[in-house]
């Protein structure tokens, strides 16, 4: 029987969400160094504030400015900083994400081949996708980081697709799935 549209498009968009998936989980195992880095350099910054001297022969209004400006600097970075905690998710998060993105590609493939229970797998991994994107915003809203501000840009699109993925599925006729065969209705069980 020949592929219905709505399983070609949700298939191919599927491929396209999985791969994307596959790069910003790739991404988030990256951040992991930088998210370190992040937090050392503003352990430095917190140890400089009024470690330094007065020159000799310069005002001393100025140097309270320098002083000052530091201190309010390193204030406002200390509340952007990493938890200690998030290097680790970075690299969990990264790989869980990998193994949902490749979940949602085997579904979408298998749409795209027209198999019996790839109906019921899509809707599994695309939930799936949506429970872990919101469990990404979840933890990332616990974080002031300036390196956890890019998770909601990949986070809020793929739950939008996979919804919208979810609709078509749901709204398709299945006949081409079941073989050409009727649905069952119950009769003939005891």
């Amino acid at each position: 029987m020949k592929r219905p549209t709505w399983a070609t498009v949700a298939g191919v968009l599927g491929i396209i969400s999985a791969g994307a998936g596959t790069l910003g989980s790739a991404q988030m195992v990256m951040m992991a160094g930088p998210a370190a880095q992040q937090r050392r350099a503003y352990g430095v910054l917190d140890q400089a504030v009024g470690s330094f001297t007065k020159p000799t022969g310069r005002p001393d209004d100025e140097f309270a400015l320098v002083n000052e400006t530091l201190r309010d600097f390193s204030l406002a970075m200390g509340r952007m900083t990493t938890p200690a905690w998030f290097p680790t998710w970075c690299i969990a998060g990264g790989v869980v994400g990998m193994f949902v993105a490749g979940a949602l590609l085997v579904a979408a493939s298998a749409l795209l081949q027209m198999k019996r229970w790839a109906i019921v797998l899509f809707y599994c991994t695309a939930g799936l996708d949506i429970a872990w994107s919101l469990a990404k915003l979840a933890v990332i809203s616990g974080t002031s980081s300036l390196v956890s501000m890019a998770t909601p840009a990949w986070a809020l699109p793929a739950i939008v697709i996979d919804v919208a993925l979810l609709v078509v599925v749901a709204m398709g006729d299945k006949a081409a799935f079941r073989g050409g065969q009727p649905p069952h209705t119950g009769e003939g069980y005891v």
